[in-house]
């Protein structure tokens, strides 16, 4: 089985995972947006994860990754209650992945899945952090 395809066929799944989790976990980044909004967010990163396993890559999620970070830098908001989004959707993917799959193949899918979500929240921090380490504030602020 590819795992792309498994993955990407459990998306709605998976979704509504990760949605119900993340309204569990009652932080507040979460609750200043929408049920609407966090569903759009999951899937657009779930599909970003699809992505990356088929191109065999993570630079789609890189990119991303280092967007959010510079948009929530310049919007004076901390990266934490993304950084969490990017956590639940691994908790979901890796408790679907070890039900799916088997042996050999699940820890493939699971090194896979690891890996792409670790590249997004390490550039997510990498970027956040270079911009806070130049002397720059959030808004524009003097430190």
């Amino acid at each position: 089985m590819e795992t792309s395809a498994v993955l990407a066929s459990a998306e709605d799944r998976v979704v509504d995972e990760a949605v119900a989790a993340l309204g569990r976990r009652h932080q507040a980044h979460h609750q200043a947006s929408s049920p609407e909004e966090r569903r759009r967010y999951l899937r657009d990163l779930f599909g970003l994860v699809v992505q990356c396993a088929q191109e065999g890559h993570a630079g789609p999620i890189i990119a991303l990754s280092e967007q959010i970070a510079a948009d929530r830098f310049a919007g004076g908001l901390d990266i934490a209650g993304i950084q969490g989004t990017f956590n639940v959707l691994e908790e979901v993917l890796w408790s679907h992945i070890a039900s799916t799959f088997a042996g050999d193949q699940r820890i493939e899918a699971l090194g896979l899945v690891n890996t792409i979500l670790g590249a997004g929240k390490d550039a997510l921090a990498r970027t956040y952090v270079a911009l806070a380490s130049r002397g720059a504030s959030p808004l524009g602020e003097q430190p």
